[in-house]
């Protein structure tokens, strides 16, 4: 078995109220803490990493990941060696927590953005750890909470207006097996349903074949990686890793109940 990446998903105890969508709705919190079993298994899963020949490590969350950083500070310094990347809203970031990330390691700050005026909400914080050498990525959800008029053009403008160094286009989709009998994972996707238009991010992915661009890289699962004026650019169908089809998988995925998986949303994809 060999994975491109390591997902870490750190603990938090609720939804982030700010985000209208979550992975957590569609594929349920552990009801109980796996704190201790996470920190029992942090050596075993960094073992896993390196036979799986994993080459980065991603911090997300179920919630957001920055709400008690010394926790995720704790979960990271096994990886350290490894390069590494957090996912965030930027809510519960400040500059001291910055230059404790740097410290730590971190290469990229992904800041997961809904609207486009989070561009600037967050840009203070990107310029900060671009000072301590971290990149900085916006990971834009394509939903309705985009004026249905936003183009790849004014995207990028204020991708570059605002310093980021890289610019991920994220479609929303509904896992294949969500757990229907949860309300939560019900409401969930019936917020999907009503607040996703996919044809606007196939509209936006479109338009970037149609700027001044040329082909950096492919990734194993199939996304490509354009530079465009100097930003790094590309796009993912889909947002929750389902299923693997070969021994190459997309990524391991360690939950927070302490356990390891190769899927989101299935409690029988688990691997220790």
């Amino acid at each position: 078995m060999r994975a491109q990446n390591l997902t870490v998903c750190v603990p938090y105890t609720g939804c982030n109220k700010n985000c209208p969508y979550c992975i957590s709705k569609m594929t349920g919190y552990s009801k109980n803490s796996g704190d201790h079993l996470m920190a029992q298994n942090l050596k075993k899963v960094r073992y896993l990493a390196a036979m799986a020949q994993v080459t980065s490590v991603l911090f997300t969350g179920k919630g957001e990941p920055c709400w008690d950083m010394d926790l995720l500070l704790g979960i990271m310094a096994p990886f350290e060696h490894l390069p590494s990347e957090l996912q965030t809203n930027g809510g519960m970031l400040d500059k001291k927590d910055i230059n404790r990330l740097h410290n730590a390691g971190l290469n990229v700050l992904a800041f997961s953005l809904d609207r486009l005026e989070q561009f600037d909400s967050c840009s203070k914080l990107a310029a900060s750890a671009r000072k301590q050498g971290i990149v900085t990525r916006v990971t834009l959800n394509i939903t309705n909470l985009l004026p249905r008029e936003t183009t790849m053009r004014g995207i990028l403008s204020l991708t570059k207006k605002y310093g980021y160094q890289q610019l991920t286009l994220r479609q929303i989709t509904i896992p294949n097996n969500i757990k229907t009998q949860d309300k939560k994972a019900r409401d969930a996707k019936a917020w999907v349903l009503k607040n996703v238009d996919p044809t606007h991010y196939d509209e936006l992915v479109n338009q970037i074949t149609h700027l001044p661009q040329h082909e950096i890289r492919r990734l194993p699962y199939g996304a490509i990686v354009y530079d465009i004026g100097g930003i790094s650019v590309t796009s993912f169908d889909y947002c929750i890793q389902d299923a693997n089809n070969n021994e190459d998988i997309r990524s391991l995925i360690f939950m927070e109940d302490g356990h390891v998986y190769t899927a989101w949303n299935s409690k029988a994809s688990i691997l220790f």
